[in-house]
């Protein structure tokens, strides 16, 4: 993931100020701080933050939206990071206004999801195995690219994360032998399905405010 932010908006690592919504324990606000970015998260597991800041990050609880930004006490991140926790919104147009009110004029906002069509849901295991009950609503790639370009948002940069072959013998019950007689042609059969999860890039179309 750093590698694709360091590829897609290489200026914005080098100094930037980042927000990871939905960080759970603030693993990545502490990769983000490794990469040079002054970084804080979000959480609204009180508990979960709490670990987090134990550990000496600056992780907040608290639910990201406007009833909400009183939290953030007014302060501006050149990063928006909401790393597979997008479909537990209730409010995709509230939540992603509040990125652009947070965003600095140069900022960007990142999106990494599980995406519906995923190979992995092809043998009818239901897609709550792998989020949880609190999610709202879950979307293939379309979908999940239509998103910000419905609220503002401009798409500059997408990479998709193949499907692994560990997936498929969870979800398609391939036994492991069969697995390590294909080897890298299963990795080459992955790259034509769609992907397991996709990492967007996107900017405000108008200048922020």
């Amino acid at each position: 993931e750093i590698a694709f932010l360091a590829r897609a908006c290489p200026d914005l690592l080098r100094g930037g100020r980042a927000l990871d919504v939905g960080t759970a324990l603030g693993d990545f606000v502490a990769c983000l701080g490794a990469s040079g970015m002054n970084a804080s998260g979000i959480e609204p597991d009180q508990r979960r933050a709490e670990v987090g800041r134990r550990f000496g990050l600056d992780v907040r609880a608290g639910r990201f939206g406007s009833a909400t930004t009183a939290l953030l006490d007014g302060e501006r991140f050149d990063l928006v990071s909401m790393r597979e926790s997008f479909y537990y919104f209730d409010d995709f147009a509230d939540a992603l206004a509040t990125v652009r009110r947070t965003l600095t004029t140069r900022g960007a906002l990142y999106i990494k999801s599980h995406v519906a069509d995923s190979p992995y849901y092809w043998g009818g295991i239901p897609r709550s195995r792998r989020v949880s009950a609190q999610c709202t609503a879950f979307f293939n790639r379309n979908q999940l690219l239509a998103i910000p370009r419905k609220h503002g948002f401009s798409v500059v940069a997408t990479e998709r994360n193949d499907f692994p072959a560990a997936y498929a013998a969870e979800a398609w019950r391939l036994p492991g032998r069969f697995l390590a007689r294909v080897g890298s042609r299963f990795g080459r059969l992955a790259r034509m399905m769609p992907p397991d999860r996709l990492m967007i890039l996107a900017r405000p179309v108008a200048p922020v405010e």
